[in-house]
């Protein structure tokens, strides 16, 4: 058996260079080193859309976490509101129930002279 080298006649789907196109299109030279660019479809022109894109898509994930951040902080104030609400609630209901006691005990206890009494001399 020889062994015989296939060449695709088709340019491969991996390929980083387009028919037609020159390589120098779809790289940009930093120092000696080349940079090819992740999608061969992307000519460096496109660099400003592309980060507009880019910018709105992050832009819009903050607005998203703002909102369910500020939802999370009107719950807590909610359920703060309604704490003291009912913390007031409980104090009202507890200066009631002392007025109510005393009123009782006032009742039930022989009225005594207050005054005070001036010795003799």
């Amino acid at each position: 058996m020889s062994a015989r080298s296939v060449q695709p006649t088709a340019p491969s789907p991996f390929s980083t260079k387009r028919p037609g196109v020159s390589e120098s299109h779809h790289q940009d030279t930093v120092g000696n080193a080349s940079l090819p660019y992740s999608k061969p479809d992307h000519p460096p022109f496109c660099s400003q859309s592309c980060a507009r894109r880019i910018i709105k898509l992050l832009l819009a994930s903050n607005q998203k976490l703002l909102d369910s951040q500020l939802k999370m902080i009107e719950q807590i104030e909610r359920r703060a509101t309604e704490r003291e609400d009912c913390a007031n609630k409980r104090a009202e209901a507890a200066e009631r129930q002392a007025q109510e006691l005393e009123a009782l005990l006032l009742r039930k206890t022989p009225v005594r002279n207050t005054m005070p009494t001036i010795p003799n001399q």
